[in-house]
This record gives structure tokens, C-alpha cells and sequence, in this order.
């Protein structure tokens, strides 16, 4: 047996607490990103307020 490692349970190796905190802080800031998104009816009001106001200030050009 010379020039083999022993492997953990299952051939994985040992995850380290410092691992899983990165891993939980990953998750954590890709859970917020995901709640920072704006959905498609956001996008969609905000299109149609920029229609409006783009609207409003051709009319008030023209008049």
C-alpha cells in the first residue's frame, strides 16, 4: 500500500468549516441577487412610464 492516500468515507474529501462557510456565503449572495432582480412586470411598468413621460414631452413640444 505504499504511495496510496487514505480517502475519507465514500472517496470525498473532509469538507473544512472555512468551506462551508464560503459555501453558505455564496449561497447567501446569490440568493440576494436573485431577490435584487426586477421581475418582467417591473420591466414593463417602467417601460410604459418612460413611454408616457416620452409622450408627454413630444406633446408639450408640439402645442
Amino acid at each position: 500500500m505504499i504511495g496510496k492516500k487514505p480517502t475519507s468515507k465514500g472517496g470525498r474529501p473532509q469538507t473544512t468549516a472555512a468551506q462551508a462557510a464560503e459555501r453558505a456565503r455564496r449561497e447567501a449572495e446569490r440568493a440576494q441577487a436573485q431577490e435584487a432582480q426586477a421581475s418582467i412586470r417591473d420591466h414593463m411598468v417602467e417601460i410604459g412610464r418612460a413611454g408616457q413621460q416620452a409622450g408627454r414631452v413630444g406633446e408639450s413640444r408640439t402645442s
